[in-house]
C-alpha cells in the first residue's frame, strides 16, 4: 500500500513538473511571437510595397493624392490595419512602434489618417527617456499625417498647432509650410520665425491665436490655393 501510494505521489509530481515546463515553454513561444511580429509586419511591407519601390515613387512625384486614394488589395487592407494595431498598442515597445511607423508612413493611405491623429495627439510622460522617445513616436505620426495628400489632414495639421505638446505644435506648422509655403498667412510662413522654442506658437497665448488665424485662412482660402503635396516626396523619392 505505501509502495503505491509513493508510485502515486511520483507520477503526479512528474506530472506537476512536466505541466510547469509546459507553461514555461508556452510563455516563452509568446513572447518569441510577440517580439518577431514587429519585423514579420516590416517584412511584409518589404515584400508587398519596398519591392515595388521604384514605381511606387513615381506615382509619389507625380499623384500623390491618386496615391493616397489608392483602391487597396485585401492583403494591403490587413497588413495597414495588423500595422496601426501594432503601434497604437501601449503594451508593445515604443521602439519598435516608431520603426514600424516609420516604415508605414512610407506608403500613405487615407485610411491611415484617423489612426495618426490619435498618435499625434497623446500625452507624453513627464519623466525621461519616456518623454523624449515618446514625442518622437508623436512627431513621426505628424510627419506622416502630412504625407497623406488629402485635405482632411491639412485640417488636422491645423488642429494640431493647439497641441499641449510644444514638439508637435513646431513638427505641424512645418509640414504646413512644406505644403503651403508662402501662401500661408504671415506669422507663419517659413521664415517669418525661426522653428524653435522662441516661435510665437510656443506660448499658450499664440498656440490659441495660431489655431484661430490658421483656421479662419483656411476656411476663407482652402478652394483658391494650390496645395504642394509633392514636397513631401522630393528628397524620398529622388
Amino acid at each position: 500500500m505505501a509502495r503505491q501510494l509513493a508510485v502515486t505521489m511520483m507520477v503526479l509530481i512528474s506530472a506537476l513538473i512536466m505541466l510547469s515546463i509546459g507553461f514555461t515553454s508556452s510563455d516563452s513561444l509568446q513572447q518569441s511571437q510577440e517580439y518577431e511580429s514587429h519585423w514579420r509586419l516590416i517584412e511584409r511591407i518589404q515584400k508587398i510595397w519596398h519591392t515595388r519601390w521604384h514605381e511606387i515613387s513615381k506615382q509619389l512625384r507625380k499623384d500623390p493624392v491618386d496615391f493616397s486614394h489608392r483602391q487597396l488589395s485585401a492583403e494591403e487592407t490587413d497588413l495597414i490595419n495588423k500595422c496601426l494595431e501594432f503601434i497604437k498598442d501601449p503594451k508593445k515597445d515604443l521602439v519598435e512602434r516608431d520603426t514600424l511607423l516609420i516604415e508605414l508612413r512610407k506608403y500613405p493611405h487615407i485610411s491611415m489618417l484617423d489612426d495618426l491623429i490619435e498618435i499625434a495627439k497623446q500625452q507624453p510622460s513627464d519623466k525621461e527617456p519616456w518623454r523624449t522617445l515618446m514625442v518622437s513616436f508623436m512627431e513621426n505620426a505628424v510627419i506622416a499625417i502630412g504625407r497623406i495628400a488629402d485635405e482632411r489632414a491639412i485640417e488636422a495639421l491645423i488642429k494640431l498647432i493647439d497641441s499641449p505638446v510644444v514638439e508637435v505644435r513646431l513638427r505641424s506648422l512645418e509640414q504646413l509650410q512644406k505644403l503651403l509655403g508662402k501662401q500661408l498667412p504671415q506669422g507663419y510662413r517659413w521664415g517669418d520665425y525661426p522653428l524653435s522654442p522662441r516661435h510665437p506658437i510656443c506660448t499658450e497665448k499664440g498656440r490659441r491665436q495660431g489655431l484661430e488665424t490658421l483656421q479662419l485662412w483656411w476656411r476663407q482660402n482652402k478652394d483658391k490655393i494650390k496645395i504642394y503635396w509633392q514636397v513631401v516626396w522630393w528628397h524620398i523619392c529622388s
